[in-house]
């Protein structure tokens, strides 16, 4: 039987990582998880499930803030806008705790909105994930150092992460010194490399879970 509830992200990061924070926090997992392939495709896809009636009652959407929060922010509004199915104020701001908004129509779909990494600063999945690396961890601050160090005299160097990617960069370097080293996201949270009692966290599963209600 096909699921009513479903998640669209931009990409497998985020399709692996958040069922092991769900499973970490208690909380269920009885919705299906959709990897766009990039937020052009993300957009398309988050268009034409709206239209959606048959199936699905409940349509969660995760994208980067990346250097625009703003921007993300105000694409978002305007695509639940253009549907016509939603009652939508022009100066509406994300909540911190994410948006939930029901449809004019009930037959419609409840959409819910988290921009990363918290709903107010630019950034991304990464810097989300940061965010649950205790401030004290040494090696953390170590590979913020490294990274932004290279980051600075980047003309020094070929075939050099992206400067909009430092936060992908710091993340996995951090990963990389880990024992064992580079595992992925997804295996790093199912260790408890992450905390997941933050408040960042405890608010972003809370959005989450209420997909599964």
């Amino acid at each position: 039987m096909a699921t009513t509830s479903k998640l669209l992200v931009e990409g497998h990061s985020e399709e692996s990582v958040i069922p092991q924070l769900c499973k970490r926090c208690g909380i269920a997992h009885s919705f299906d998880i959709e990897s766009a392939g990039g937020l052009e495709k993300l957009k398309s896809a988050f268009k034409t499930l709206l239209k959606s009636t048959n199936t699905l009652r409940k349509l969660w959407v995760i994208i980067d803030a990346d250097n625009n929060f703003k921007g993300a922010w105000e694409s978002m509004k305007y695509i639940l806008d253009a549907s016509g199915r939603y009652q939508i104020d022009k100066k509406l701001s994300l909540p911190t705790e994410g948006l939930i908004i029901n449809p004019l129509n009930p037959e419609d779909l409840t959409v819910g909105i988290w921009i990363m990494p918290n709903n107010t600063d630019v950034g991304m999945l990464e810097d989300f994930m940061m965010r649950l690396i205790p401030e004290e961890d040494k090696l953390l601050k170590e590979a913020e150092n490294i990274t932004g160090k290279l980051n600075s005299q980047r003309g020094d160097y070929e075939n050099m992460f992206k400067e909009s990617h430092l936060s992908k960069a710091r993340l996995h370097t951090w990963l990389s010194w880990q024992d064992m080293p580079g595992e992925t996201l997804s295996l790093a949270v199912q260790k408890k490399l992450f905390a997941t009692d933050t408040e960042l966290c405890c608010r972003f599963v809370k959005w989450l879970d209420q997909l599964n209600v």
